[in-house]
């Protein structure tokens, strides 16, 4: 959420220095140019956004969703915790994929898994993990 207020923040203030009373648009000089085309990307979502293993290794393998409005590409997972599995179930639409996250270990560990979309306007987001025994 604080994410998304700062961007507008940044935008806003943009575009208010843009938009100064009394003056007209700087013209260009060349020949016209086709419009460029920009497609809007959004950032990269996860869900749930943490986990928490109360049985260690006996604990359920958890679903996790992952996706980012525009991006048409694949994920790719950073696994930073030893002691948990993450594996790629299936590509549920054009812009999200599932996951499954299983710990593998009873190992006490606070750690994080990181996507990011592995090519093209790709963004990058934390999955928080606890395994408690």
């Amino acid at each position: 959420m604080l994410r998304i207020a700062g961007v507008a923040a940044i935008i806003l203030a943009a575009m208010s220095a843009c938009a100064a009373p009394g003056q007209m648009p700087a013209s260009s000089t060349g020949p016209a140019s086709a419009p460029e085309i920009h497609v809007v990307v959004g950032a990269l979502h996860i869900e749930p956004f943490a986990i928490a293993f109360r049985s260690g290794k006996r604990s359920p393998a958890q679903p996790v969703r992952v996706w980012q409005r525009g991006f048409a590409g694949r994920y790719a997972v950073a696994n930073q915790c030893p002691g948990v599995s993450v594996t790629l179930e299936r590509y549920v639409n054009r812009y999200a994929s599932l996951w499954m996250v299983r710990p593998v270990a009873s190992v006490k560990q606070h750690c994080v898994i990181g996507f990011t979309g592995s090519a093209g306007h790709r963004g990058t987001n934390l999955l928080a993990i606890r395994v408690e025994r």
